[in-house]
């Protein structure tokens, strides 16, 4: 799924798609939130949640790699 449709799922829609077909790259905590990276076709999503809770609060999504800064360090690359 390109960026543009994916942007247009509802909220369980997207969290459903990324949890099956995105790549987990990377978590990170930032305050009283935890976000998980997932690399998926043509984009990137950060799925943000409360510490110690399974809802999902919101799906930011982006295309723009300077974005990854951030996460460079927790990146998790599969082995070959």
């Amino acid at each position: 799924m390109q960026f543009t449709a994916f942007k247009l799922l509802p909220l369980p829609q997207q969290t459903a798609y990324l949890l099956q077909h995105g790549r987990f790259l990377a978590m990170q905590q930032q305050d009283s939130f935890e976000l998980q990276l997932f690399a998926c076709h043509d984009f990137y999503a950060e799925m943000w949640r409360v510490q110690g809770e399974e809802r999902v609060l919101f799906i930011h999504i982006f295309q723009n790699q300077d974005c990854l800064f951030h996460y460079l360090e927790k990146i998790i690359l599969p082995s070959i």
